[in-house]
């Protein structure tokens, strides 16, 4: 009789898993070896099949079921289950019961979602709670991300207003970084349900967006981590902001979120604003050029609500905004999204350079660092461009 642990049953073994995991615990099953060789059919006719009267052949498909399977490994002594779990190095899952068990769960949720106290309270939120419904996601396996996200959305809006990471230390045992959003899951689940809640229904809010919409329920995002490392910035106005920014032009600053919204800087109409994606190369206009530098702007990778604060003035002041990044897909997405924003134009797009620009129209582009074209910026810096 054919051991249990010859190679040549491994299909078979592979497929009655699979078999299993498809029907289930109970009930029978399919099983088919396509093409099975000499040696596996010698070790499949070594099984005591229970009725068969056919010889395996070699060339041809292999067919039985999970129950004469399962026959003529118990009439050789074994049990199916744990040949299988030996072959695949896990036991056979019971899908069907998983999936019954997974509605079960989800129904269970979006009672318990359609009924929770803070969601009916809000009809933006009994809409989130329909569209959660809908699409699958937060769903059974997030239910307490949800339920701490709902305690949250249930003590808003908060009078005084209080710093949100102060909010999230109260509510999270000392955890002032438990609201931070996008970083934390909690953070961009209560603001989706903050803008759920407003009326908003899932649409896409930017930095400048959810910092207001926090604000509005009497929480304020810290506005002054948040920051636009700036030269050459000489806006009018006789205020402490724009006095100290004409002092200091050939300097690099940096301007946070707050002072940009407390202090709005006056900007002369039909003026040139560069835009960069990375400090160096604004260090390096500020060592060159100094005084001599044309306004330039840094992003500092994907604009945060400062940047976006700064450019959004100046565009609405009437500047051109010619902007530069690295020229890879992050860069050029960036480079995207300030053309929409801001009418931004590209300030020095590079051709890709070395053999594998030659690859032809399908090949990859390849990315160029700011940092590899640092003389090119500067000049065009230096003329004014």
């Amino acid at each position: 009789m054919t051991g249990f642990a010859d190679p040549a049953l491994e299909r078979l073994w592979r497929a009655a898993h699979a078999s299993r995991e498809r029907r289930g615990a109970a009930g029978d099953a399919r099983i088919t070896v396509p093409e099975v060789t000499a040696e596996e059919a010698f070790a499949l006719d070594g099984l005591p099949w229970p009725g068969r009267s056919m010889t395996v052949l070699a060339g041809a498909p292999f067919k039985t079921t999970l129950a004469r399977l399962d026959a003529a490994v118990t009439a050789a002594g074994g049990d199916l289950d744990t040949i299988l779990t030996h072959a695949v190095g896990a036991p056979p899952r019971d899908l069907p019961a998983e999936s019954r068990a997974q509605r079960e769960r989800r129904i269970a949720f979006g009672a318990w979602l359609a009924d929770h106290p803070v969601v009916r309270a809000h009809q933006g939120l009994g809409d989130w709670a329909e569209h959660v419904q809908g699409v699958g996601s937060p769903g059974p396996a997030e239910r307490a991300l949800v339920a701490t996200a709902l305690e949250v959305i249930a003590g808003l809006p908060r009078s005084p207003q209080v710093a949100r990471s102060t909010l999230a230390a109260e509510l999270f045992d000392g955890d002032a970084h438990a609201l931070d959003d996008p970083d934390k899951a909690l953070g961009r689940l209560a603001t989706t349900l903050l803008s759920w809640r407003v009326g908003n229904a899932g649409r896409s809010l930017d930095p400048i967006q959810k910092r207001q919409l926090w604000l509005g329920h009497g929480v304020e995002v810290d506005p002054l981590s948040c920051a636009v490392l700036t030269l050459g910035l000489a806006p009018a106005g006789e205020s402490p902001l724009p006095r100290a920014l004409r002092a200091l032009r050939g300097q690099a600053v940096v301007l946070t979120y707050g002072q940009l919204r407390e202090q709005p800087l006056g900007w002369p109409a039909g003026a040139t604003i560069f835009t960069c994606e990375n400090p160096v190369v604004v260090r390096a206009a500020e060592l060159a050029l100094g005084t001599l530098c044309p306004p330039l702007i840094c992003t500092g990778g994907w604009p945060n609500a400062a940047v976006l604060a700064l450019l959004d003035d100046l565009h609405a002041a009437g500047a051109t905004i010619q902007h530069h990044g690295d020229q890879d897909q992050a860069g050029l997405k960036i480079l995207e999204y300030l053309t929409e924003r801001v009418r931004a134009t590209p300030w020095r797009l590079e051709a890709p350079a070395g053999p594998e620009a030659q690859n032809g129209d399908d090949a990859e582009p390849v990315p160029v660092p700011e940092e590899l074209v640092l003389g090119a910026l500067l000049e065009d810096l230096r003329c004014g461009a």
